[in-house]
C-alpha cells in the first residue's frame, strides 16, 4: 500500500505520541504494508508553518504508483472542528470547509487516487452530524474519498466509535451503538490497544474493506 502517515512524534501530555501516536503510525504502516516513511512533526512548531509542510511533504511524497497514494493516515489530538496536534481546522458550527481544510484536500488530491481513505485517528473529529472529517470530505468530493474520524474521546486507534463520511457533510457510524454486532465490534477495536497492536489488526484494516467485509471479520472475532 502507499499512503502519507503523519503524526504527532513529540509527547504533549504525557506520553501521548510515545504511548499511542508513535506506536499506532508504526503499526499502521507494518500492518498494511505501506511503502512511505512516516512524518512525524512537532505540534509546537507554528501551525501556518506546520500546515504548509504537511501539505507540502503530502505533494512530494514519493510514490512508485503513477496512480497516486491510496492513504492519508493522521495520528494525533483532534476536537471535532480540527486536527488539534497540526492546526488544521473547519469553518464555523457547521464544519465548513476552511482555507486550512481546502488547502489539505488540494494537496490530498493532486497525490492520491480517486476513492482515497483518509484516516484520522484521533479524538472527536469525527462527531456526528457534522464534524472536521466532513469538512474534509465535502472539500474532496470530486474525488469520492471515504474520510474516517471517531465522534468521542478515547484510544487514538483502540476506539470503537468510528464514523465514515463520504463526500457529505453527514457521515454515519461505521458500525453504531445497539446494533447486533456493537459488542463484537468494540471487542475487536479496543484489542488494538494492546501491547501488540498487529496481532489485532482490524481496527487498521477496516477502511479498506466493504460493510459486508467488515462484519464478517467482527462475527469472526476481528481476525
Amino acid at each position: 500500500m502507499n499512503a502519507f502517515i503523519f503524526a504527532s512524534g513529540v509527547n504533549s501530555q504525557g506520553n501521548d505520541s510515545t504511548g499511542a501516536f508513535r506506536p499506532g503510525a508504526e503499526c499502521f504502516k507494518k500492518i498494511n504494508k505501506v511503502q512511505q516513511d512516516i512524518f512525524y512533526f512537532d505540534h509546537n512548531e507554528n501551525k501556518a508553518n506546520l500546515r504548509q509542510r504537511i501539505c507540502g511533504k503530502i505533494k512530494t511524497m514519493f510514490c512508485h504508483d503513477g496512480g497516486g497514494l491510496d492513504a492519508v493516515v493522521y495520528f494525533g489530538h483532534g476536537w471535532p472542528n480540527g486536527l488539534v496536534s497540526a492546526g488544521f481546522w473547519s469553518e464555523g458550527t457547521h464544519h465548513k470547509p476552511s482555507n486550512e481544510v481546502l488547502d489539505l484536500a488540494h494537496a490530498i488530491a493532486a497525490k492520491c487516487k480517486p476513492s482515497v481513505k483518509v484516516i484520522l485517528y484521533t479524538c472527536l473529529s469525527g462527531s456526528l452530524p457534522r464534524s472536521f472529517a466532513g469538512a474534509l470530505a465535502d472539500a474532496l468530493r470530486t474525488k469520492n474519498p471515504r474520510v474516517f474520524g471517531h465522534t468521542c474521546a478515547g484510544h487514538s486507534f483502540g476506539n470503537p466509535f468510528v464514523t465514515v463520511f463520504d463526500g457529505s457533510h453527514i457521515g454515519r457510524y461505521v458500525i453504531p451503538p445497539g446494533d447486533p454486532q456493537w459488542n463484537a465490534w468494540c471487542k475487536a477495536i479496543r484489542a488494538g490497544n494492546s501491547n501488540n497492536p498487529t496481532q489485532h489488526p482490524l481496527w487498521a484494516k477496516f477502511p479498506f474493506m466493504q460493510d459486508h467485509e467488515i462484519r464478517q471479520h467482527v462475527a469472526m472475532g476481528g481476525k
